[in-house]
């Protein structure tokens, strides 16, 4: 689908690490990527571009948690 279709119920990667820092979380857990094949970008993307991201923002890597399918986290 088409951004402007998601845009009311989905952020980006690069708006969901704005938020992050925003909220001064202490760990990001991306989740509710790689399900559905509905946006235009890839659909292993979405990682990718956190990544990308959060090292042009500085954030440390070990703070990112971009979950697997059906992978747990435990703290």
């Amino acid at each position: 689908m088409p951004a402007v279709i998601m845009r009311s119920g989905h952020t980006t990667p690069e708006e969901a690490l704005q938020l992050f820092e925003d909220v001064r979380g202490r760990r990001f857990v991306g989740i509710h990527w790689g399900t559905f094949d509905l946006a235009e970008e890839p659909i292993e993307e979405p990682p990718k571009r956190l990544e990308a991201e959060a090292r042009r923002r500085g954030i440390d890597p070990e703070r990112l948690f971009p979950l697997k399918h059906g992978e747990t986290r435990r703290w």
